[in-house]
């Protein structure tokens, strides 16, 4: 999945978990996912998925801003604001900002949230994470 490893990386997600079906998602938002998966799905060996799943995400792109690829996936979502607040209203769904950050040579990337991005996120009630991968 890494690019080049000689650079700091991002990629970004916007995911959607919960007990609901994902293709009612894709319908609503006419929207293509990067992919979704179903409860009861095997993960592994003796591994189940607990709940659905439904996500949009980035390419792994060198960068130094997450507000890169965040607004990528703005550009997509935010026309989607009432679709999306009207799902979460209807099902039992959370909505996250999964942030991967792949950290290269001490070139840390800057990590702040733009107004535009929090107030979407607000709105329709997304929750942040980001995990930092430091070689």
């Amino acid at each position: 999945m890494r690019c080049n490893v000689e650079e700091t990386s991002i990629m970004v997600a916007f995911s959607v978990m919960g007990l609901f079906n994902p293709n009612e998602l894709t319908k609503s938002l006419l929207v293509t996912p990067t992919g979704y998966f179903r409860k009861g799905e095997k993960l592994n060996g003796t591994h189940f998925r607990k709940e659905d799943g439904w996500f949009l995400r980035t390419k792994l792109t060198a960068s130094l801003d997450i507000n890169n690829q965040l607004s990528e996936l703005l550009s997509v979502l935010k026309s989607k604001k009432s679709e999306l607040c009207k799902f979460k209203e209807n099902n039992d769904v959370s909505y996250q900002f999964n942030t991967a950050i792949y950290i290269e040579q001490k070139q840390t990337p800057a990590i702040y949230l733009e107004a535009d991005i929090i107030n979407f996120a607000n709105t329709i009630g997304a929750e942040f994470d980001f995990d930092l991968y430091v070689n």
